[in-house]
């Protein structure tokens, strides 16, 4: 750490070159932190007091330990990290007033609190949202736009078996959080030939690494692999936008809305055609033999014979192309 601030302190620097007092020990390293910490405590609490208003986010989550962390935050700063033995409405408020009493700021002076939809936070009688309320009345709760759009992605894939199928190579059963999702697939994409090679030399277990080189040879995984990247790309790209502190609730409702006319767009047989190309690409870069799928007219009913049918509707497909487009 003092390596880091030396690059931009050159007396410091030259203070460390010395043969004493050079400040490493964990202790005094510790206290550096501390120290620091309550200096950009103080400048965050310092412009919500300016600004006469503030609001707060606030969301839980299990460290590495498994122990549940309440992280809280103004706007899009971070002031607090608290440990949560129980989630519970109670525990929950009570940490986020105990938060904003030891900085100085005034509840009544809240005049927005933002979390995910969980009936122990947004509650209409007795959530987290209630709770505050009732001791800043000005405090209107707003359901964070970020976590709306992973329910809505996770629900959109977790219904296509495919899909399903699909994350199971990747140690997931289902598109959880689309950002370590993205991630994967970008990675996987871009180490598609190295990824093989080290499932064919082998890991511990040998039958588990066929399998999933096995599953990843399949014109349907690498056709998947493609037209997922794109789609959660999209999604993704949408929800690091969400969470710019630059961003308003007027400049949100833009952007989800042209999201929403970008996934329309990708929904043709065009699109599709350049996804196979992308993904015959890869099986020939690979070595992977990729088979043409003969594409096969629907047999209309007799019922329909002396009519002008422009699209068939209400039959279900079982192929992936159909299924994602």
């Amino acid at each position: 750490m003092l390596e880091t601030v030396c690059e931009e302190y050159p007396k410091l620097k030259e203070r460390i070159s010395r043969r004493y007092g050079h400040y490493s020990f964990p202790e005094y390293q510790n206290d550096l932190i501390y120290v620091n910490t309550l200096r950009i405590l103080r400048c965050i609490t310092e412009k919500a007091k300016e600004a006469g208003f503030y609001s707060i986010m606030a969301d839980e989550t299990k460290d590495v330990s498994k122990m549940e962390q309440l992280a809280i935050l103004i706007r899009y700063r971070a002031i607090g990290l608290h440990h949560l033995k129980y989630c519970s409405e109670y525990n929950i408020s009570n940490a986020i007033f105990s938060l904003l009493s030891e900085q100085g700021l005034d509840e009544k002076y809240c005049v927005g609190q933002c979390y995910n939809g969980v009936n122990v936070m947004s509650g209409w009688a007795n959530g987290v949202q209630a709770r505050v309320k009732h001791q800043a009345p000005h405090a209107i709760y707003f359901y964070c736009h970020a976590h709306h759009l992973n329910l809505v992605l996770v629900h959109s894939l977790s219904v296509i078996d495919e899909t399903n199928n699909f994350f199971l190579p990747c140690k997931q059963s289902t598109a959880s959080y689309q950002i370590a999702q993205f991630d994967i697939m970008s990675k996987i994409l871009k180490n598609f030939e190295a990824i093989l090679i080290v499932l064919d030399e082998g890991m511990e277990d040998r039958a588990e690494s066929i399998g999933i080189r096995a599953q990843m040879e399949q014109q349907r995984f690498i056709f998947l692999l493609y037209a997922l990247e794109l789609v959660i790309g999209i999604t993704y790209s949408l929800a690091q936008q969400l969470q710019s502190k630059e961003i308003d609730f007027v400049a949100a409702g833009f952007l989800i809305k042209s999201t929403k006319e970008e996934l329309a767009t990708i929904r043709s047989s065009e699109k599709c055609d350049e996804l196979d190309e992308k993904a015959k690409t890869l099986t020939s870069n690979s070595n992977i033999e990729w088979e043409a799928v003969a594409k096969t007219k629907r047999a209309l009913t007799s019922r329909l014979t002396d009519s002008v049918v422009f699209t068939s509707v209400g039959q279900m497909e079982r192929n992936t192309r159909s299924l994602l487009f």
